[in-house]
């Protein structure tokens, strides 16, 4: 969020009395996060397929075959 204290009017160059917008260069206000948000059974399954499709993160039970061998010789010795 920025504070409207520190906006900083943009001007065109060809006429300094028109503003065009304001400047990106300002600090920004963060602000802490009272309460995660929950979301519905349903929506975070769609939300978690979605994030598998892209291959944002691999579904849940899925180990890697490095991770599954490495446990099996675990067990075997």
């Amino acid at each position: 969020m920025i504070a409207s204290r520190h906006y900083q009017l943009v001007f065109r160059k060809d006429a300094p009395a028109v503003p065009v917008g304001i400047s990106l260069n300002v600090p920004v206000l963060r602000k802490r996060t009272l309460r995660e948000a929950v979301l519905p059974d349903e929506p975070a399954a769609l939300l978690g397929l979605l994030r598998t499709v892209l291959g944002l993160e691999t579904p849940w039970p899925a180990r890697s075959a490095e991770s599954a061998r490495s446990s099996g010789q675990a067990k075997a010795s």
